[in-house]
């Protein structure tokens, strides 16, 4: 693998890792279109490797958390079974949200309504579950609702700023505090 094929492949893994897509058949794909060979054990230890930084990234960022999960494993082991059926339900909404959106009518409305983004941002807050993907939410309640499917991903990856700014706004507050 030459330097421009490992920075393309860098790019697209660290595009899609945090997306509801799959982020490895992107890899994949990507390696094939480059042509890269794929039983190189080079091509193997670098997957590995981006793909042991992308999980890296979130033990880094949600740290706390991860060791306060060693304290609590009685408890986890407990709710491990409820957590996976949660993930499950929601990833079968996700699929189901999907497949209505692909077969809903498409009425193609130039501009987002004030109550389509009310809506919209209420499948937002609902994928805090789980297993229900954000984006895929929202895009498919706005195509359910007759939104342009352009307009729709922009304002999809639009409207998760606010979240994330609030989330690390409250980060830096805790910090602050010494919590």
């Amino acid at each position: 693998m030459d330097l421009f094929q490992t920075i393309v492949i860098a790019i697209v893994e660290g595009l899609t890792e945090f997306l509801p897509v799959s982020s490895t058949g992107h890899m994949i794909i990507t390696q094939n279109m480059l042509h890269v060979a794929p039983g190189d054990p080079f091509v193997h230890a670098f997957t590995f490797i981006i793909q042991f930084g992308a999980i890296l990234s979130v033990v880094c960022l949600y740290w706390k958390q991860f060791f306060q999960m060693r304290n609590e494993q009685e408890f986890a082991a407990k709710m491990r079974f409820y957590g996976l059926l949660i993930v499950g339900v929601m990833l079968l909404v996700t699929s189901v949200l999907l497949i209505f959106s692909y077969y809903a009518k498409p009425r193609q409305k130039e501009h987002i309504s004030l109550w389509d983004a009310f809506v919209i941002g209420v499948a937002q807050a609902c994928a805090v579950l789980p297993g229900l993907s954000r984006s895929g939410s929202t895009i498919a309640t706005g195509l359910m609702l007759g939104d342009k499917k352009e307009k729709l991903a922009q304002f999809s990856f639009l409207m998760v700023i606010p979240p994330i700014l609030g989330e690390a706004l409250l980060d830096i507050l805790k910090a602050a505090k010494g919590e």
